[in-house]
């Protein structure tokens, strides 16, 4: 059972939070700014930095090829800056809750939204905002349609999450799939490199964190206890598809399980990590 002080705040899931405010805007929009902005100048400078290095006989940049290096490179370290970025903002506050592993105390709704929370969303929509215009611009890969697709579906749970007041649900989600991501992208970099051991050092830190973290802790901390607790206490239909749509995201991250498990099949197979399954196949 949950305490009458918990029982009290999840009344304040019933007072949706307004999401159509000037302040709202005003920041998402000078956040896109920013990112697009950053994207565009960190490439035109790590494009100068590469091709000054070449020139000047730079034995590491040579194990690349240049359109490899503008093609892939490039958005993985982007991908690694931005991920590292809000994995670390997420932890800077995460750590002193005393919340984080007691599932029940999730749906506890906020009177008013903590200026670190509300940060966090901020830049978790500007994130994947953006990055869906940088899935279309960028080359594609095998999983173009998944990842556009986890990306609205983000989208719509950040909002959904802000909008209901399940604003524990969404940093939590939120840090859960951000803590992976910069780890893969090392990886991918070591591999473009032709590092071997590195890459092998990140694919499996990978592997790990992204089974513990999305594969474990994900389904027994947030997606089972979702059902349970809301159907006890505060049950109602954008619950239920709350739920639903948690689960969903869980299904997405079952399928990039299975493209990591066909990566070590092969690796044990023939002994070294093959292309990245989900490599580009297009420029658009």
């Amino acid at each position: 059972m949950i305490s009458k002080t918990m029982e009290e705040r999840i009344k304040n899931l019933n007072q949706d939070i307004t999401l159509f405010t000037y302040e709202n805007f005003i920041y998402i929009f000078i956040l896109s700014t920013i990112y697009i902005l950053f994207r565009r100048y960190l490439y035109i400078y790590l494009q100068k930095l590469f091709i000054n290095e070449l020139a000047n006989g730079n034995t590491i940049l040579r194990r690349v090829d240049p359109r490899i290096f503008s093609l892939k490179v490039l958005p993985c370290v982007r991908r690694t800056i931005s991920g590292i970025f809000l994995t670390l903002f997420a932890a800077s506050y995460l750590y002193k809750e005393s919340w984080i592993f007691s599932p029940s105390e999730y749906c506890v709704a906020y009177k008013e939204i903590p200026l670190r929370i509300k940060l966090q969303y901020y830049f978790e929509f500007t994130h994947y905002l953006v990055s869906v215009y940088f899935l279309i611009a960028d080359p594609r890969s095998k999983d173009f349609i998944q990842m556009m697709f986890h990306h609205f579906l983000s989208l719509f749970l950040i909002i959904l999450s802000y909008k209901k007041n399940f604003l524990r649900y969404g940093v939590i989600v939120m840090f859960l799939h951000e803590i992976c991501d910069p780890i893969l992208e090392l990886g991918k970099i070591s591999s473009y490199f032709n590092y071997n051991q590195p890459k092998i050092f990140f694919l499996v830190s990978f592997s790990f964190v992204f089974a513990f973290f999305r594969f474990i802790f994900y389904p027994c901390f947030v997606v089972v206890p979702v059902f349970f607790y809301f159907y006890t206490f505060y049950f109602s239909g954008i619950i239920l598809c709350f739920g639903m749509l948690l689960f969903v995201l869980y299904l997405l991250n079952f399928i990039w399980m299975m493209y990591i498990g066909k990566m070590w099949v092969f690796y044990i197979k023939n002994g070294y990590v093959g292309e990245d399954s989900r490599s580009i196949i297009e420029s658009k």
